[in-house]
């Protein structure tokens, strides 16, 4: 995965790969009920059920939302090399 490391206007750099990172178990602002990790938080911050469960239940809930695979197709047969020989008929 890339970094993504910026600078600002004011020429200070950001890192915001460690900023998620660093971030990442403190609680959402709002009613969203959520870690920045994406974990469904309960009373007091405590995590019920990590953001791996809530995806495989809601694809489970859901399953024409799985996502496509991007599997190319075969290829097609290889043709032969060998071409068979033409009948001679004899008189």
């Amino acid at each position: 995965m890339t970094k993504k490391i910026y600078r600002s206007m004011q020429g200070k750099v950001v890192d915001f790969e460690a900023l998620k990172a660093r971030n990442e178990l403190t609680v959402a602002v709002g009613n969203a009920d959520m870690n920045a990790r994406g974990d469904k938080l309960g009373p007091g911050g405590k995590i019920l059920k990590k953001r791996e469960e809530v995806v495989a239940e809601y694809y489970e809930d859901n399953p024409n939302a799985q996502p496509k695979q991007n599997i190319p197709p075969p290829p097609p047969p290889a043709k032969s090399t060998v071409t068979p020989k033409p009948e001679v008929k004899k008189k």
